[in-house]
């Protein structure tokens, strides 16, 4: 039984001072300001409440349009003098030019509260007065205050719009009233160290430690299945930023998820939790930040859904907006007669529908007795003497379908994925795809004594991160990320694991996605959204184990992944390379692919690309069986052939005997 275990490890990054005027205190206190929904302990049943019943792009269901306010005086006592005491909350409806100030004013209204808004001395408008409570009331530093998800900082909420993304559709706002500039609210100007105060989870059980290097960190033991967990993370101020990254850390801000959020995690994940970074808003004093990293891992038993793992019980619900698509898609596909060593219409079919338990015997043994003909009359393993790739292609096919490609018809056809030269003519894209063809199977290098072609594959390998761009991404050029070299780098870096990687390498590539995402929640590759592209990264993404519906780093503007992917199809079965399109076979064949390893995942299966669960396979009897030698050269294969060959060539040297004959006689004759 493994133990779930949470290294909460601090690490200090330089920063520059912030001098903060009297003027700006006093500004923080009077102008509505934004938090994250961590200012207090007390406040743990409202924050519970709001973060359940909103939407918020990290795996709770979402609200449309609406973004929950709440208002609140836990300070201001009756007996002193407030007009009313405690907590009211309200989903508020907004249209697209709405700001979180607006929105709080709408929500005052709503809740029958009388809500009086004044100019700010810098600039803008602050609330001065809800329900009957004013500024001053409570005192000479009391106001009312504003923080957005539980975090106030230096500007105005006016400055939070719906038309800009930076307010969206289950984001929590709350207007509090201060006695104190907000120091009794959780914003205390006097502190001034960038720690979290405290760390909660309502899943499983915190223990804390202290590693041998004097590293502090938790050990937090889930149940086996648990497929997600929520943090609490309190900071010793909350005017400071707490932000929470899955998997890499300092990437985009809207990679972040919210605090008490779902976040969707697997054995071997790692959670980063940020405080105060010099260079977020609301830092200030110049101190460094603080970042604490938990390492996760999930007791035992037996089931995954990465690359290359057993099946196990299911991951997650395949989502319904997909099942019509995909059941099309695949009669669309089941329609076709695959061709073998096709870039369109071959292959990728055959892996398409091996991989979704829809393939036939049948259509498995045509393409095999097809593939048999092309191999043998070229007379080589390789498929095609410039692109590895093709070899690639016909491998997955191959295992997919449950033959073995290193013997097909005599032929070795994984062999020239070993051939460095041949291999790496296509720069990295042949390297990736020799490398998942290679570990999709049980295929192995053959004994040698060439030390360089005894490591192939961890040359290949390193070759791989070299290439990694300072984006996180990979690319043909080398500059920087290209979306789809990035999803088949993943895809290939999922074959192996911690050990033999580099830290971050694919939590770089994945923040990479995640920046590249468009609006729509699709991707694009030289600069055009398609289809092809956005179905890469759903491979990449579901191979990992990785669930696009629920993981916050891949929903933008409330749209995934699956939801671009849904944008191309054209009701038939088919999808579109562009929006608005025809029908494209590629794409098609390609969301498919994409659709599959959702399945998959769903069905706690393995990996697309990871085919060792593929049931194995008889080759077909064909005209003429038998088999060649490794080269497919001269084997029992082609006897048949040499045969004919030897009869050919023996009547024709009888014919030309009996000629010779014949002109002698009729030379004797004329003699």
């Amino acid at each position: 039984m493994n133990i779930f275990v949470c290294r909460f490890k601090k690490i200090k990054f330089a920063g520059l001072s912030i001098f903060i005027t009297a003027a700006v205190i006093m500004a923080a206190v009077l102008l509505p300001l934004p938090m994250t929904d961590v200012w207090a302990a007390e406040n743990a049943n409202i924050l519970q409440t709001a973060a359940s019943e909103n939407s918020d792009g990290f795996g709770n269901e979402k609200t449309e349009d609406t973004i929950k306010v709440i208002i609140e005086n836990n300070t201001f006592s009756a007996a002193d003098g407030a007009a009313w005491v405690g907590s009211r909350a309200v989903d508020v409806e907004y249209d697209e030019e709405d700001t979180a100030f607006s929105i709080a004013v709408k929500a005052a209204k709503e809740l029958g509260l009388s809500c009086t808004v004044q100019p700010s001395a810098y600039g803008g408008n602050y609330i001065s007065e809800i329900g009957g409570i004013s500024e001053l009331d409570g005192g000479s530093t009391s106001g009312w205050m504003s923080s957005i998800n539980g975090w106030f900082t230096d500007s105005s909420i006016e400055s939070f719009r719906i038309s800009d993304g930076s307010l969206e559709a289950g984001d929590i706002i709350r207007v509090m009233y201060s006695l104190d500039y907000g120091a009794d609210i959780g914003s205390d100007w006097n502190v001034t160290e960038t720690t979290l105060q405290s760390l909660e989870t309502d899943t499983g059980t915190l223990e804390r430690k202290t590693a041998d290097d004097g590293a502090e960190y938790y050990v937090l033991s889930l149940a086996a299945g648990t497929k997600e967990v929520s943090l609490k993370p309190i900071p010793s101020n909350a005017s400071y930023q707490v932000r929470i990254y899955l998997n890499s850390y300092a990437p985009e801000e809207k990679t972040a998820f919210k605090p008490e959020r779902a976040i969707p995690v697997k054995d071997g994940d790692i959670i980063y939790i940020g405080v105060g970074e010099p260079d977020w808003p609301g830092s200030y004093n110049g101190l460094p930040g603080t970042v604490y990293r938990i390492e996760i891992q999930v007791e035992e038993n037996g089931n995954g859904t990465g690359e290359g793992s057993d099946e196990g019980e299911a991951f997650a619900e395949f989502p319904d907006k997909l099942k019509d698509a995909f059941d099309a898609a695949g009669e669309y596909l089941l329609g076709q007669k695959p061709s073998a060593a096709s870039m369109t219409g071959g292959e990728w079919i055959i892996v398409g529908l091996a991989r979704s338990g829809q393939l036939s015997k049948e259509a498995a043994e045509a393409y095999c007795r097809e593939l048999i003909e092309t191999v043998k009359q070229s007379g080589s393993n390789k498929i095609n003497k410039n692109k590895a790739t093709d070899n690639a292609r016909v491998v997955l096919a191959l295992t997919a379908a449950g033959y073995d490609a290193a013997n097909f018809a005599g032929f070795d056809l994984v062999e020239p994925l070993f051939e460095k030269e041949y291999v790496e003519r296509q720069g990295i894209n042949g390297t990736l795809w020799a490398l998942i063809a290679i570990n999709s199977g049980e295929y192995k290098e053959k004994e040698t004594d060439d030390t360089e072609k005894a490591h192939l594959k961890d040359a290949y390998l390193k070759n791989i991160l070299e290439l990694q761009c300072d984006d996180g991404g990979f690319s043909l050029e080398r500059d920087k990320g290209d979306v789809d070299v990035t999803a088949i780098a993943i895809m290939a870096l999922s074959h192996y694991d911690d050990d033999n990687l580099p830290a971050n390498a694919i939590d770089k590539a994945l923040a990479f996605l995640s920046a590249n995402q468009r609006e729509d929640g699709g991707f694009s590759s030289f600069g055009t959204a398609n289809a092809e592209s956005t179905a890469q990264v759903i491979c990449a993404l579901y191979g990992l184990g990785i669930d696009a519906e629920k993981d916050g780093r891949f929903i933008k503007n409330s749209h995934t992944s699956v939801d671009a992917l849904l944008g191309f199809y054209l009701g038939d079965g088919s999808f579109s390379h562009t929006a608005g399109g025809a029908a494209d076979q590629m794409a098609t064949e390609q969301a498919y692919l994409a659709m599959t390893a959702v399945s998959r995942c769903c069905e706690g299966k393995s990996g697309i690309y990871a085919m060792q669960d593929a049931e194995k396979s008889n080759m077909p009897e064909t005209e003429g069986d038998g088999a060649t030698d490794e080269k497919g050269g001269s084997g029992p294969e082609n006897k048949g052939f040499l045969a004919a060959l030897i009869l050919a060539i023996a009547a024709a040297v009888l014919a030309a005997l009996t000629a010779a004959a014949v002109t002698l006689r009729r030379r004797k004759k004329t003699q």
